[in-house]
């Protein structure tokens, strides 16, 4: 009963496909079928929990399949019966293999949270305001086989703002990416794509996160340490070591005046009601807006000192 559209599968598993999501379903295109990724174990005691894309199917009553076999001849039936014209994929977290690549009757789309070819791969929010940059995109490409290196559909800029974290640059994104995803498919089903070669000379790299990535170097520059604390709210957080305890530091800010010499990076410059806590970095002191000890809850400076109180001149490690 629907005029015109397409029919669609959808691969996702993160949040950042929530908002593509959306927008499909309030289009003229009829998504058939969503695939995700297999339950993960999360928090302390390890339940298995469902991706955001998961969640999101159960609420809305879509069909919803596990891809925990995506190269077996069951997968690759189930989603053959489909018959679908386009394959979606935003955010998904495996690459499809060439069996799956061909079943659609026009090809897969998929959309990718930076401006290729810069910043291919696992995490291009987080480096892109890890490295500092105050401009990144959208871009949505014709999957192929090789990590985000497809053909460019579609790409559309978008601003750092000095006060983004990976939540609000993760959310603003995404919303972008529907509304680019559906001019695209729009497109492909007027037949009227073009399709870019991305330049390879220009291509980067952005790997996954690591646990250690989250260890605070003190010994950097304080506007890197800053950029790294927004990059990994996430994960895998940011945190230091006072004592032999690891307190996970969540929101810095930074003095425009210079770390008095003689003091060590890493080493507690004040810590009082009075002044707040700051610590001291290769350039500028670092001031330590909201932290908490691992596994409690995350406190304003003067809460966690009541509780906690930490000694100037005393480094963090």
């Amino acid at each position: 009963d629907r005029k015109g559209g397409m029919r669609l599968i959808f691969f996702g598993t993160s949040a950042f496909g929530i908002a593509s999501l959306e927008a499909l379903k309030g289009s003229a295109h009829s998504t058939e079928l969503l695939v995700t990724t297999s339950d993960k174990s999360q928090g302390r005691n390890l339940k298995p929990r469902p991706s955001p894309v998961k969640h999101w199917a159960h609420n809305n009553q879509f069909p919803c399949l596990e891809a925990s076999e995506i190269r077996s001849k069951e997968f690759l039936e189930k989603v053959r019966r489909v018959q679908a014209d386009l394959f979606v994929v935003v955010s998904f977290g495996l690459i499809l293999p060439r069996a799956l690549l061909e079943l659609p009757k026009r090809m897969t789309l998929n959309v990718h949270p930076s401006l290729l070819p810069r910043y291919r791969g696992a995490a291009p929010m987080h480096w892109a305001i890890i490295n500092g940059d105050t401009q990144t995109g959208v871009t949505v490409m014709r999957m192929v086989e090789r990590l985000d290196a497809g053909d460019v559909v579609l790409q559309k800029k978008a601003n750092i703002l000095p006060g983004d974290d990976i939540f609000s640059l993760e959310e603003r994104l995404g919303r972008l990416g529907s509304q680019t995803l559906l001019e695209a498919v729009g497109q492909v089903e007027r037949d009227g794509a073009t399709f870019v070669p991305q330049e390879e000379s220009c291509a980067s790299y952005a790997r996954k996160l690591t646990k250690e990535d989250g260890r605070i170097d003190w010994k950097r520059k304080a506007r890197e340490i800053r950029d790294r604390v927004r990059a990994m709210k996430e994960w895998p957080t940011s945190y230091t070591f006072y004592g032999g305890k690891r307190l996970i530091i969540d929101g810095v800010g930074i003095s425009g005046s210079e770390v008095p010499r003689g003091r060590a990076p890493g080493v507690i410059l004040d810590a009082s009601q009075e002044k707040g806590i700051w610590v001291a970095t290769a350039d500028f002191p670092v001031e330590i807006k909201t932290l908490k000890l691992e596994g409690r809850n995350l406190l304003s400076a003067g809460d966690f000192l009541n509780g906690f109180p930490l000694q100037t001149g005393q480094l963090f490690e």
